[in-house]
Parts: structure tokens; C-alpha cells; sequence
């Protein structure tokens, strides 16, 4: 039975309004990320016109602060309510945007790239925090899949930030104004989102296991039993399972993220095209993405994590290999559609898949949801330097390995409830 009982002050907590705070709080995320990644440019500019590899310094920072918030996180949620994680750290991405924004206008680039440092660190952590809101929120469902459409409403934010920025850069508004605005309104709706959802649930006890193995064999002497770095981590619920979780999420979002980056540039260098050209095959790509990730719940729920994820794979290596080899630039905008199906699903399959586990549910998470962070931040950089050497679409061909091998361990996605770690 879904409890709608639940109730702190004057915020009722039924699951309706659970699922619609928790779609705030996703577009919150991606209006605070995409604001900073969408005006990367003009900071370059505001730096002092600094150089592509400088810039990269700035965005691999970023992805260092995400990285350290991978290990913190799991452990920080165990201990802490999600509510106030995702109220602390909104809070702090919000001000260390609006700081970026000003030191960026004071030209002090070191500066930047130590704020970028936290900035990654905080967007990492209330990433974590909302997927694991959203696990939450899933499980008290009913069984139904729900964290697809929460990411869509990350690219309703991303697409939101977006506009916003276009819209200052016509009007020639300060970026230290933007920054503010796009600050205040995370805050405030974050603020008041997360009064509707679901803290954690008081289900994942935090067991000794080192009690666990000396019971087991009938150990009486506490100095009996000496654990090895590998029974410590399966105790913390990094087992094989969750690694093999972790790789999909890494391919998927690095593909996902590569294509964010890099398709509307190799469409522009590829066939000498305009920028409105390269634009609209990035439109297409995250209109397919955003779409299949709204309705992705229905296709999930009918034929099932394996079969549904093998399709995706099947549809991103297809989509990669047209665009990178195709010579006809009408199939390039076909591959987007593929590319943009194909990524859609894997990182919200993976936090789902991560979070079925009878203990540790929110150390495995930030596993999977933090691994999905930086390999989106850190991977398609990675991919631009490669592209100096050759061109941008066939510097691509680099993501096929991988997406080949995630497809032979789709079968650890089958749903589970309750995973034995």
C-alpha cells in the first residue's frame, strides 16, 4: 500500500505529489548544470579569450569534483536525510554558480577552477541525492517505472537553461545577472520541492559485516575473523553486480555526453554546413532522448529491462557507426535518431537496477548515479582532444568498444527485488 499519511507541517506527502516535486527537483539539477556548460564560451571570453586547453582544465575540474562525490556520497546518505542533502547542495550549486559567474568576470581564472572543483563536487551530490529520491519514490509505486521520465524533466531543465542563455546573450544581460536569476529560482524550488517527497526509507540497516561473518561460523573470539579489502566492499555493497551496473552507466552516459558535445560541431566540419545545420541535428537528438526517456516507462514495463536495453544498445552502436561512416548528411540526421534512442534509457536503468539490494540501496546508487556524472563531464573532453588528431565524427568511432561490451552484460539489469548484497 502506498502510504498517504505522511505528513510534515502543512506538506502533504502522497505519492502524486512525491512524483511531481521529484521532477522539479531533476529540472532544478539540469537548469543548474547546463546554465554553467551553455556559457562556457563567453567565460572563455570573460577569462581573457583563454585557449581550448585552458577551457578543458576548467571542465576536467569539474569532473574531479564529481569523482570525489562518488565515494562521499553513499556514505553521507547513509547517515544524513536525502531532504537535506538535496536542500544543501541545490543551495550550493546555486551560489557556486552565481561565483563562477563573477570571478569568471573578474578574470581570475585559478579561481574559477577551484570553484568548478566544488561546483562538480555539489552537482554530483545532489545528483545522487535526487536519483535516490526518485528510487524512492519508485519503489513505493507500485512497481512501476518511473526514473526515465524523472531524467527527461534533467533535459526539460538542460533545455530550459538553454533558451535562458540565448535569450541573455541577444539582450547583452550581464552573465552575473543570469547566473543570479537561474540561482534563485534553484534554490526556491528546490527549497520547496523537496518538502513533498520521500525521505529515505528505514530499511537499509547498516550492518556489521564482520558480525555477519563470525556468526556464521560460530566465531566467539571478536579477533577470529580478519576481513579482506574485498569481504569489506561486498559488505558495503560493491559487489560484481553493481560494477557490471556501473560500466552500462559509464557507456551510455559517455555516449550520451559525447553527442551532447560533439554532434552539432561534426555535422558543421563534417559536411561544411552552417551552425543552424549542426543545431538541428543536436534538436533532434535530444528531442529523440528526452522523448524516449518521458515514455520510456511504458516500453520498460511492457517487454522488461533486458530485452528493452538490448534494443537500445542495438540502436546506439547503429546510430554511432552511421554517423561517424555515413558520406551523406541525410543519414547523419537519421543516426541522431538512433544515437538519441540508444542513450536514453541506460543511465536511469542503472540507478533503478543499482538500488534493489537488501542493504546499502543508497551507497549503491551514488555508485552508479556518480560513475553516470563523470563519465558524462570528463568523457567527451577526453573525445575532443582525440578529435585534434582526426576529425570529430570519426574521433566518435572510439565510443563502439564500449557500447559493445555493455550490450554482453545488459543481463545484469534483470529486475530484481531484492538483490542478496
Amino acid at each position: 500500500m502506498v502510504d498517504v499519511n505522511l505528513n510534515v507541517g502543512v506538506f502533504p506527502r502522497d505519492i502524486t505529489c512525491a512524483v511531481r516535486a521529484c521532477y522539479v527537483l531533476f529540472a532544478c539539477f539540469g537548469m543548474v548544470y547546463i546554465t554553467f556548460l551553455s556559457r562556457i564560451v563567453h567565460i572563455r571570453q570573460l577569462l581573457g579569450n583563454i585557449t581550448a586547453d585552458q577551457a578543458s582544465v576548467i571542465l576536467l575540474a569539474l569532473a574531479l569534483g564529481s569523482t570525489v562525490s562518488t565515494p562521499i556520497g553513499g556514505a553521507i546518505l547513509e547517515r544524513v536525510s536525502v531532504i537535506k542533502i538535496i536542500r544543501i547542495f541545490a543551495a550550493f550549486c546555486a551560489i557556486l554558480l552565481f561565483l563562477e559567474g563573477v570571478f569568471a568576470s573578474s578574470v581570475q581564472y585559478w579561481t574559477c577552477v577551484v570553484l568548478a572543483i566544488f561546483f562538480g563536487l555539489s552537482n554530483g551530490l545532489f545528483n545522487i541525492a535526487n536519483n535516490i529520491a526518485g528510487v524512492i519514490i519508485e519503489k513505493r509505486s507500485n512497481g512501476k517505472t518511473l526514473m526515465p521520465r524523472f531524467h527527461s524533466f534533467f533535459q526539460i531543465g538542460a533545455v530550459s537553461a538553454t533558451s535562458i542563455s540565448q535569450i541573455t546573450v541577444r539582450l547583452g544581460i550581464d552573465i552575473r545577472f543570469q547566473f543570479a536569476f537561474v540561482a534563485l529560482v534553484v534554490i526556491v524550488a528546490a527549497l520547496i520541492s523537496s518538502c513533498y517527497i520521500f525521505d529515505r526509507e528505514n530499511v537499509e540497516k547498516r550492518l556489521n559485516h564482520e558480525e555477519v561473518i563470525q556468526a556464521e561460523i560460530g566465531a566467539i573470539d571478536d579477533s577470529a575473523v580478519k576481513l579482506t579489502l574485498l569481504q569489506k566492499l561486498n559488505g558495503k555493497g560493491l559487489d560484481l553486480s553493481v560494477l557490471l551496473i556501473g560500466l552500462i552507466v559509464c557507456v551510455t552516459t559517455l555516449t550520451e555526453g559525447s553527442g551532447n558535445d560533439w554532434i552539432a560541431s561534426g555535422i558543421v566540419e563534417g559536411f561544411d554546413e552552417t551552425e543552424v545545420a549542426g543545431l538541428l541535428g543536436m534538436w533532434i537528438y535530444l528531442a529523440v532522448t528526452a522523448t524516449t526517456r518521458f515514455f520510456g516507462n511504458n516500453l520498460l514495463d511492457r517487454f522488461g529491462r533486458v530485452a528493452s536495453m538490448r534494443a537500445c544498445f542495438i540502436c546506439a552502436i547503429a546510430g554511432v557507426l552511421i554517423y561517424t561512416l555515413s558520406p551523406f548528411e541525410w543519414c547523419v540526421y537519421l543516426a541522431c535518431i538512433f544515437w538519441g534512442f540508444g542513450v536514453a534509457l541506460g543511465y536511469p536503468v542503472g540507478v533503478s537496477a543499482a538500488s534493489e539490494s537488501k542493504t546499502h540501496s543508497a551507497f549503491r546508487v551514488s555508485v552508479a548515479a556518480g560513475l553516470g556524472t563523470i563519465m558524462n563531464i570528463a568523457g567527451p573532453p577526453i573525445i575532443g582532444i582525440l578529435a585534434s588528431a582526426v576529425t570529430i565524427r570519426l574521433s566518435l568511432l572510439v565510443l563502439l568498444p564500449g557500447l559493445i561490451l555493455g550490450f554482453f552484460v545488459i543481463p545484469v539489469l534483470k529486475n530484481t527485488s531484492s538483490r542478496n548484497t
